[in-house]
């Protein structure tokens, strides 16, 4: 997330952080949103100023070069220059002696051709403004001669990129940053006024909305508002708002476009424009999508929806795939002249997977996936509204459509939420000793209000903060305004002894021992993904591969399915270390796999599993003559060691059911391992044919 320190100005007063950048960002990263880095715009032309092109001459000695009178607005100076496109009369950016500009380049007084030249004059690629020009940079008439070109050009910000955590969606925005910013510095936030000047008629003559949520998912929209706006003439954005977007990294389109993106992050609530010609019927609704409905978006692809998509729909066709990306089908173009402007709420999770889904990773879906601020969400509408109007000469008609599912109205019509919180239980939780007072006015500074019933504060929470549900989480935001650093290191006092359970202690006890035995045996424990991908699971997920769980929302494409075998990622592990010239290697791992059970409670059955793996050098070379390769017999006492360890009689070894040979074995240098009633593994070689696969040069044996 970036932020734009010109952009805060507009909320509170940024001096105090101009002043003491390094201070006052320390202390929001300690507050827990954390700033990655802070960049200065205007790096790079810190002696590039507005200049006046007074007269332009031939050179001298060269046909191709210029010599330049350039007016500073205190001096005239001698510039020489190859570039062809200015004239007299020009405003042009010049570097003076002693930049150093973006690209690297230092500037120093010097000769070109026996003339001197006391500076240079700058084109948008040596500025770092484009990746090409043709020649130098023609900035308009108006630009005052002597100004620093940063200045001009809205440069002279800085923007901090922060890391923000799942939980704290509100921080996505300028203003939910300036409300950290502000309890930090001891101000109030002001927040941006929308008033729309509404004319004749009603949104409601020109577009109704229904929510079409499932019975069994009611709240897949949570909310839903539109605006109609007519008159609109689509164009280029006005500079400052142009210069905002750019500040942040966002690439300019257009005047409507653009107010979306900027209210986006302003106040942290997406929003989407539709062309309302391309509006079929009128008609508005919020739906499940069709098996295989096709929906093309906004940037160029098409995406087959799936049913548990949500969409936004016309009478006839999916318009944009909620919360994620508007259509192409009803995009606004240069032929837009009125507007249907969306404000809406969605369920974080129905975004989430949509996304995923599709790999269709938005601002907006990031946005939405982390909670919106449910009382926002028509204040967003109407700021945006109020800026098309003013940009875009658009004409707003009176009201707002709007549809709430049962969970909306509570959002937004019921008593905010509250937390009753002890200050002695706080201090007992965090080993600190405040005041009531002390914690209200730490609550009071994030926004939060409080009413005293004793001991008791009765906190209500903020809209915007809808991750703080609990107890410990108005604790949370106590110690983030007192100061983690202040919190006391005690030794927490123990009142009583947990009772012991046999079982659970008995196998932890068990698995120790196991362990032990590996490592005393020069055994080094791999600790693995318990997922992997298909392809590896069906080469070395053995018999039962066929059992194996698949995920719904994998990580990614490598880690699709549960593990059937812990095989496959020893042998990753394994391939890691001959790759770094590991050749001698002895691992092992304990840990659950899973199978498909339709007896088991949820499906899936787990089963906990030993897998260990060597190859190299046998560790019995005491002597340098008894130095060998690691065998069979080595690796069975291995096992024989370890299940002697754990106190287990009865180990035997049995051959292998030739009726079922396994492909991942050697079938001359394999057995079945038994132990109480019969078979409960396999201990032997990796087949050749799969040695030679995976280009090792010793025998590989496994368990």
């Amino acid at each position: 997330m970036k932020i734009s320190l010109n952009w805060l100005a507009d909320y509170i007063d940024v001096a105090p952080i101009r002043a003491d950048l390094k201070g006052v960002f320390e202390k929001l990263t300690l507050r827990g949103i954390e700033v990655e880095n802070v960049s200065s715009l205007a790096k790079g032309f810190e002696k590039v100023i507005v200049a006046s092109l007074d007269a332009r001459e031939k050179h001298p000695n060269s046909d191709r070069l210029s010599v330049c009178r350039v007016n500073t607005g205190s001096e005239a100076l001698q510039i020489v220059c190859g570039a062809q496109n200015m004239k007299a009369g020009d405003k042009v950016a010049l570097s003076m002696i002693g930049a150093e500009l973006p690209n690297g380049l230092k500037i120093q007084k010097g000769k070109i051709r026996d003339v001197e030249s006391f500076g240079m004059l700058c084109s948008e690629q040596e500025l770092g403004l484009a990746d090409e020009s043709e020649g130098i940079l023609i900035l308009p008439q108006n630009a005052p001669v002597g100004k620093p070109l940063a200045e001009f050009l809205g440069r002279d910000d800085v923007v901090i990129e922060l890391n923000i955590t799942p939980n704290r969606g509100d921080a996505l925005s300028h203003i939910g940053v300036a409300r950290e910013l502000a309890s930090i510095l001891g101000q109030k936030v002001k927040l941006p006024k929308a008033s729309v000047n509404e004319i004749g008629g009603n949104t409601s003559e020109k577009v109704r909305v229904a929510l079409q949520n499932p019975t069994d998912r009611p709240h897949l929209c949570i909310q839903y508002h539109a605006r109609y706006v007519e008159g609109v003439k689509i164009g280029p954005s006005p500079e400052w708002l142009q210069k905002r977007l750019q500040a942040i990294g966002l690439r300019p389109i257009n005047n409507v476009v653009d107010v979306t993106n900027f209210v986006l992050m302003e106040w942290g609530q997406p929003l989407h424009a539709f062309d309302y010609s391309q509006i079929k019927g009128s008609h508005i609704q919020t739906r499940v999508a069709k098996e295989n409905e096709v929906l093309p978006l906004l940037d160029g692809t098409t995406v087959t929806l799936h049913p548990e998509d949500l969409v936004i729909a016309d009478q006839e066709r999916a318009i944009a795939l909620a919360g994620v990306m508007g259509g192409g089908n009803s995009e606004v173009t240069e032929t837009t002249t009125a507007l249907l402007l969306e404000a809406a709420q969605f369920l974080p999770s129905t975004v989430r997977k949509s996304a995923r889904r599709h790999q269709k990773h938005s601002d907006s879906s990031h946005r939405f996936e982390r909670q919106v601020d449910a009382r926002a969400v028509t204040l967003a509408m109407e700021r945006a509204t109020q800026l098309i109007v003013e940009l875009a000469g658009g004409r707003a008609l009176k009201g707002v459509v709007s549809q709430y599912s049962p969970l909306g109205e509570q959002l937004v019509k019921d008593q905010l939420k509250t937390i009753s919180v002890s200050v002695p239980a706080f201090n007992q939780f965090s080993g600190l000793e405040l005041t009531k007072a002390q914690v209200h006015e730490c609550l009071n500074q994030l926004g939060f209000t409080a009413k005293a019933s004793g001991d008791v504060l009765v906190v209500q929470v903020p809209s915007y903060r809808p991750d703080v549900e609990t107890q410990e989480d108005v604790y949370e935001e106590v110690l983030r305004v007192w100061g983690y650093d202040k919190v006391p290191v005690r030794v927490p006092r123990l009142d009583f002894m947990p009772e012991a359970t046999s079982v659970h202690e008995s196998k932890s006890k068990a698995l120790e021992k196991l362990k032990l035995a590996f490592v005393e045996q020069g055994f080094s424990e791999a600790v693995n993904f318990a997922f992997t991908s298909k392809t590896s699971n069906e080469e070395w997920g053995g018999p039962e591969k066929g059992l194996a769980v698949s995920l719904q929302n994998p990580l990614n494409e490598d880690l699709t399915t549960l593990k059937t075998s812990l095989l496959g990622g020893l042998l990753d592990n394994l391939l890691s270390a001959v790759r770094h010239q590991q050749k001698d290697t002895r691992l092992f791992e304990v840990r659950p796999v899973y199978f498909r059970d339709e007896k088991a409670e949820t499906g899936v059955r787990e089963e906990w599993r030993v897998a260990a793996l060597a190859s190299g050098r046998s560790y019995s070379h005491a002597l340098a003559a008894r130095d060998r390769v690691v065998d069979f017999y080595d690796f069975k006492g291995v096992l024989e060691v370890a299940v002697e360890n754990l106190g287990v009689r009865g180990l035997r070894f049995m051959p292998v059911d030739s009726a079922k040979p396994d492909a991942r074995l050697h079938p001359a240098q394999t057995v079945q391992v038994a132990l109480g009633k019969g078979p409960c593994g396999v201990l032997g070689r990796l087949h050749p044919l799969l040695e030679s696969k995976l280009k090792l040069r010793e025998p590989l044996y496994w368990f």
